[in-house]
């Protein structure tokens, strides 16, 4: 593998763990918002 390829996969690896932790954060976030609205005695999951 040649450098450049190695350098442009590392890249492509970082970027790509940086929108999985964004979109983690941004789901945690709804997901709180929501159950606060929620009554406590339901499920937090609504398919489950």
């Amino acid at each position: 593998m040649t450098p450049v390829v190695r350098t442009n996969l590392v890249l492509v690896l970082v970027l790509v763990l940086v929108l999985v932790l964004v979109l983690v954060r941004a789901v945690r976030a709804h997901v709180m918002d929501v159950s606060v609205g929620v009554p406590r005695d339901t499920p937090l999951c609504p398919w489950s």
